[in-house]
């Protein structure tokens, strides 16, 4: 449960990141996986 937690929570940033750094549209396949 915790790994499944840590997993999500990074995966989020990446995806904030990927926002932060290349824009909506390249960012959209990590936001699709954060939900």
């Amino acid at each position: 449960c915790r790994t499944e937690l840590e997993m999500t929570r990074l995966l989020v940033l990446e995806a904030a990141n990927q926002l932060d750094l290349h824009g909506n549209k390249k960012a959209r396949g990590f936001l699709a996986m954060a939900k």
